[in-house]
C-alpha cells in the first residue's frame, strides 16, 4: 500500500515578516504585548485591514501565553481572546462601566486599549499599540 505524502504543518511566519508585509500594504496594525505579571509571554500582531494575526510566544508554559497551543490564530480567535479579557457583554451595569472607562460602545479593541485586558482573577495583562 502506498501512503499519501503528509502535508507539511503550517508554520507561523516571523513577526518581523508579518509586520513588514502589513506595513508595505499600508495596513493598520495592532500590537498586543501580553504579560504574566511582569514577564512578556507573547507578542500578537493583528492586521486590521487583512484580518490576519501573527503571534510569537516567549514562554514554554503555554497556559500563560495569549493563545496557548494555537500558534496560528485567526482573526476570530483574536476577537474571542480580546472579548475574554473584557467585561462580559451581558453584565448588569455595562453602560456605566463603558462610560467610566471612556468607551462609547462595546468594542473589544477600545476596551482592551483602555484597560490593558486586566481581569480580577488572573495576573495577565497587555500593552496595546496601534499604528
Amino acid at each position: 500500500m502506498v501512503r499519501p505524502k503528509k502535508k507539511p504543518a503550517c508554520q507561523p511566519i516571523p513577526l518581523a515578516v508579518f509586520e513588514a508585509e502589513a506595513r508595505a500594504a499600508g495596513h493598520r496594525l495592532w500590537r498586543f504585548t501580553y504579560y504574566d505579571r511582569d514577564r512578556c509571554t507573547s507578542v500578537v500582531l493583528a492586521d486590521e485591514d487583512a484580518h490576519t494575526v501573527c503571534v510569537e510566544n516567549y514562554s514554554a508554559n503555554l497556559v500563560v501565553t495569549a493563545f496557548g497551543v494555537n500558534l496560528t490564530p485567526t482573526w476570530d480567535d483574536l476577537l474571542e481572546f480580546l472579548e475574554d479579557r473584557c467585561m462580559p457583554r451581558t453584565r448588569a451595569g455595562l453602560r456605566k462601566y463603558l462610560d467610566a472607562i471612556g468607551v462609547d460602545d462595546y468594542d473589544v479593541f477600545a476596551i482592551v486599549q483602555k484597560t490593558g485586558g486586566r481581569m480580577a482573577e488572573d495576573y495577565q495583562w497587555m500593552e496595546v499599540e496601534v499604528s
